[in-house]
């Protein structure tokens, strides 16, 4: 007899929340949708919004679940514990509920596909209690779109409940937000996180470290679903179990000891040390990018640990990167972590020569002037390029294309460049204060 085949289920997929119980790190929001949900003021439509793997389309398959759960026996009210064994729990957790209709707003996006949801609210449901319509990643919708759903997300029939995700929730119109309850899923705490994985690991019986869990929170900044993808990933290594170092590897990540090193030979001044160390570090596959960060994020930590030494009991920090760090936090001035002036013209040049080993770009030279230094860039222009995404006024793909001339003020005898992330995509700082955008230091490139 031949047996069932059963397809592997992912560790995401498997042990995604079923109930406002099981969702981690999201405690306000749960206080208050338990306390509409026993006092019978559920609104008519919600937005959640946080970043990428918080819990923003479960939550909305929760709540979808709550309002239209009746219970083992049948007889059940809407609720914040869905019994998850009742017809409705089950069709909607498989994604197969005929009055459950959930919408992808970045490939529907016209507004066409919102005059299919106004000319069907009106029908009652088939077999529900209410009719409920969740559009993911609803900032794709047009404003023509948006224009189209306002009368119906104002004054909905009583039936109808619309919930929305987004993860750019500056792009939804301030008359869609006016309609609706707001919900910020916040970056899920590294305690946690780390709780969860454990929890997780004991349950798959596999062999990971609390050293390697660690260093998974660490990559994941605070998605759930980037730290349990991760895990899963790190399960499928060895049987025997995933160490520190294959960890890293896996993920691309720099030794974080290394980046101390790194880190402290920069402080120093010991150029040709700091470039052997850095080349060292790319010959073994760490991405330069990602060594960037690192020491900024290094730099950041130090300095709020100079100010706040409290700060350094963080279950993701080994015990030796917590002493190193109070060491250098000591030693250091703040002045020193706020500007640091190692010889930096070098050592950042050697960074663009990486750069253009890795085929981020063609070339670049150095224009000096009295008070100013220009560096131009010849940058190489291909899809996804994180140097040179949505960087303006960049001739046609396969032509030699040139960036405009970055001016960057003199600090001593170095350069400085940072690449910002913001609302309108990746640019350099100086870019983004010319249009007033605030936004995330990636990197700091140059």
């Amino acid at each position: 007899m031949v047996e069932e085949f059963k397809p592997y289920k992912v560790l995401a997929r498997k042990y995604r929340p079923q109930n406002f119980s099981d969702l981690r790190g999201q405690e306000t929001m749960v206080k208050i949708l338990r306390n509409a949900f026993a006092a019978d003021r559920i609104a008519h439509s919600f937005i959640l919004t946080g970043i990428r793997g918080t819990g923003k389309t479960t939550t909305a398959r929760i709540i979808a679940k709550g309002l239209n759960c009746i219970g083992e026996d049948g007889n059940g009210l809407p609720t914040t514990d869905p019994c998850g064994k009742c017809e409705h729990c089950l069709s909607i957790s498989d994604g197969r509920h005929i009055d459950v209709v959930e919408m992808d707003a970045a490939s529907q996006t016209g507004v066409g596909d919102i005059r299919d949801i106004i000319d069907s609210v009106h029908y009652s449901t088939s077999s529900a209690r209410y009719k409920i319509y969740i559009i993911d990643e609803v900032h794709m919708l047009s404003t023509s779109a948006f224009n189209a759903l306002l009368k119906t997300l104002e004054e909905p029939p009583e039936h109808v409940k619309f919930v929305f995700a987004t993860t750019e929730i500056r792009k939804v119109p301030v008359t869609v937000l006016s309609r609706c309850q707001r919900f910020d899923l916040k970056r899920i705490e590294p305690e946690v996180l780390i709780d969860h994985l454990k929890f997780i690991v004991t349950k798959e019986k596999a062999a990971i470290s609390d050293g390697a869990i660690s260093i998974i929170v660490r990559a994941s900044e605070g998605s759930v679903r980037d730290a349990i993808s991760m895990l899963d990933q790190a399960m499928s290594i060895d049987n025997a179990g995933a160490s520190v170092e294959t960890i890293r590897d896996m993920i691309g990540l720099a030794d974080r000891s290394r980046i101390l090193d790194l880190f402290e030979l920069i402080m120093k001044g010991e150029v040709k040390l700091a470039l052997d160390e850095l080349s060292t570090q790319y010959a073994n596959g760490a991405d330069p990018l990602i060594i960037l960060k690192d020491l900024a994020e290094t730099t950041h930590w130090i300095s709020v640990v100079k100010i706040s030494p409290d700060i350094i009991e963080d279950p993701t920090v080994s015990l030796d990167e917590r002493d190193r760090g109070l060491k250098f936090s000591r030693e250091l001035s703040m002045r020193s972590l706020t500007r640091i002036d190692v010889p930096a013209s070098k050592f950042r040049l050697q960074i663009l020569e990486i750069l253009k080993l890795e085929g981020y770009i063609n070339n670049f030279f150095v224009e000096k002037s009295k008070n100013i230094n220009t560096l131009k860039v010849d940058l190489k222009y291909y899809e996804g390029n994180p140097v040179i995404k949505d960087i303006k006024r960049i001739s046609k793909p396969g032509r030699r294309v040139y960036s405009r001339a970055i001016s960057i003020p003199k600090i001593q005898n170095g350069l400085g460049l940072a690449i910002v992330s913001t609302s309108k995509g990746v640019m350099s700082d100086s870019e983004a204060r010319k249009n007033n955008l605030g936004g995330e230091i990636i990197c700091k490139v140059f």
